[in-house]
């Protein structure tokens, strides 16, 4: 009987204890509410900053990003896409359907140099303050990200991207948004396969080749393939207006006579007697 009710009180306090503020759990379910909020800003920034510095960008990525000029495709602040008629998993053309998508993306006006020389001077205070124990560092660099963030946020405006995917019946559910960045001018799409993006890349230069937009060259006289020379392009023949226009010869050239000096004559000199 002893031992059951030393049990019995053990579970009663075990129950009625309160976990104290600031503990682990409580902080754990802070970040769990905020982390799906925090995670699509996290994740748009940081595929602008692999647009801003191209080195950072994997093959994989590379291989999936195609580039879109504004002057072709985009009306106001508005992006216009239709991606090529296959699915976008498997390749098929048979059988496929219509997603949109309306994305909104935020633009900025020279980021890289906002960005390197505010965040990345708050990091080197902050290194700082970590390896000298110090804390005017730290506050410094706090207030230099928040102007970066500031001045981001000034320099910055909102476009609007209407993409057009196609999919078949089996891969429709597991289609998502693609990865967009508005980056000088140009709108940066990462495709979920290598195929598709190659394709997509194709349709857009042969788009800038039907509108005329590569400048031709101009055409050079090559051997044929037989060996033979070029030909030779004749003259062509002038027209009746041309034709009915009288042409002036050069007339013969006249020679003068040579012009005599003072004391010459005609003829011969008479001889001294």
């Amino acid at each position: 009987m002893y031992h059951e009710g030393m049990d019995e009180r053990d579970d009663q306090i075990d129950e009625g204890v309160a976990s104290p503020a600031g503990s682990p759990g409580r902080v754990t379910g802070f970040f769990a509410r905020i982390g799906p909020l925090a995670r699509p800003w996290l994740e748009q920034s940081a595929l602008n900053l692999k647009v801003w510095i191209p080195a950072l960008q994997s093959k994989v990525m590379k291989s999936g990003q195609v580039k879109y000029r504004a002057r072709e495709h985009r009306a106001g602040l508005t992006w216009k896409l239709i991606l090529p008629s296959q699915c976008w998993h498997c390749g098929t053309t048979e059988g496929l359907s219509r997603r949109d998508f309306n994305l909104s993306i935020r633009a900025f006006d020279g980021p890289l140099a906002i960005a390197g020389g505010t965040f990345g001077v708050a990091v080197l205070l902050l290194a700082v303050a970590l390896v000298f124990r110090v804390w005017w560092p730290f506050n410094l660099g706090f207030l230099l990200s928040l102007l970066g963030a500031g001045l981001l946020a000034l320099k910055s405006w909102r476009e609007k991207v209407k993409a057009t995917f196609w999919t078949c019946a089996a891969h429709a559910e597991d289609l998502v948004p693609p990865g967009v960045v508005s980056h000088d001018e140009d709108l940066y799409v990462f495709l979920p396969t290598e195929e598709l993006a190659s394709k997509a890349r194709a349709e857009v230069v042969a788009a800038r080749r039907r509108e005329g937009k590569y400048a031709s060259e101009m055409p050079v006289d090559r051997p044929a393939s037989d060996g033979r020379p070029p030909a030779v392009a004749k003259s062509p023949a002038p027209s009746p207006e041309e034709s009915s226009i009288p042409t002036r010869l050069p007339g013969t050239r006249t020679e003068l006579p040579p012009l005599k000096l003072a004391g010459e004559e005609d003829g011969p000199p008479a001889p001294h007697v």
